[in-house]
């Protein structure tokens, strides 16, 4: 278990990420790609990836390589996502270039006295094959899907936003259940190993990860910035318009539900749209529904209401 100790300071300073971690992304992605899953996994992501990977030039050779430092579970070097869990590919990896020689050497000994004769080869040609290799995986694997990973990612921070702005932090950190359980001054996660977490008035980010598996993931090293990733739900398809959708969406009364969504930072129940704009709740739902089918919003449920947000398309036309 990990328990991660929150002062009165570091509550004020708990937030969820304002972006994915391509790193991130790059390091839980490869450790699902080559988990003993069933196809079907993460919606059939992990089947698609794995045929891109082996018909793409380097695509194999980018996996091996990051096969010797990313075991399929437990620990991996720190150094691979030096960030605070919200950087975009390039950000991440000039940070992790960055790294001292003897740090990077440190934490791939602790994967034991066997890998470590596979990994030699990182301290030995300097990180930039490392950071060649991650690159490359990224491109094969995890752009393609950036659409659907930002669409899973910003529909979760919509959600744990709205439950911070309405019911304040400790309830955001009570939603974690059932990997995490708030137990003031106390958030205790389920973990792989015993670990406590002084965050010293550090705060502490919140990265939801559609590659994170089962439970929770974070740094080892307690000096690095605090970071938990947590696990969502993966929904790999794409909000794609129907036939006629588009045209049903004329009218003014849909073109005002669309802006009274895009307009709030953390989204709009049914019920709250239905208030706002002198609309019965059954009509407020009828006309998100066509908003959504034709791939301008998504919903998400949130207790007894379900709350929308505007995808990037719907923020564009709401302007």
């Amino acid at each position: 278990m990990l328990r991660i100790h929150l002062s009165s300071a570091d509550l004020g300073r708990v937030r969820v990420a304002r972006q994915p971690d391509e790193l991130w992304n790059v390091a839980l992605g490869l450790q699902r790609l080559r988990a003993a899953e069933g196809p079907s996994a993460l919606g059939g992501w992990r089947t698609w990836a794995g045929e891109r990977v082996a018909r793409t030039p380097g695509g194999r050779e980018a996996v091996h390589r990051l096969a010797t430092v990313l075991p399929t579970r437990g620990y991996f070097p720190d150094f691979l996502t030096p960030t605070r869990g919200e950087a975009t590919l390039d950000d991440g990896l000039r940070t992790l270039l960055e790294t001292p020689a003897e740090r990077v050497e440190a934490e791939l000994r602790l994967l034991g006295d066997q890998r470590w004769e596979h990994t030699r080869w990182v301290t030995e040609t300097g990180l930039g094959g490392l950071a060649g290799a991650m690159t490359r995986f990224h491109e094969v694997a995890i752009a393609p899907v950036s659409r659907q990973l930002r669409a899973m990612f910003e529909a979760e921070r919509m959600v744990r936003d709205r439950i911070l702005l309405d019911q304040g932090v400790e309830a955001l950190l009570d939603s974690f259940t059932p990997f995490a359980r708030w137990r003031a001054p106390v958030l205790e996660v389920d973990f792989p190993v015993e670990q406590e977490l002084e965050l010293d008035e550090r705060g502490l980010v919140l990265l939801p990860s559609a590659f994170c598996r089962g439970r929770p993931t974070s740094l080892r090293d307690p000096d690095l910035p605090p970071v938990l990733v947590y696990p969502v739900a993966a929904d790999w398809s794409e909000p794609k318009a129907e036939a006629g959708a588009i045209a049903a969406l004329i009218g003014p009364t849909r073109q005002q539900v669309l802006a009274c969504i895009a307009q709030s930072a953390g989204g709009r129940t049914t019920t709250e749209i239905a208030r706002e704009l002198g609309v019965s709740t059954a009509s407020a739902s009828q006309h998100a529904t066509v908003l959504r089918n034709a791939g301008l919003i998504y919903s998400r449920r949130l207790g007894n209401s379900v709350l929308h947000g505007p995808t990037e398309l719907g923020k564009a036309l709401s302007g």
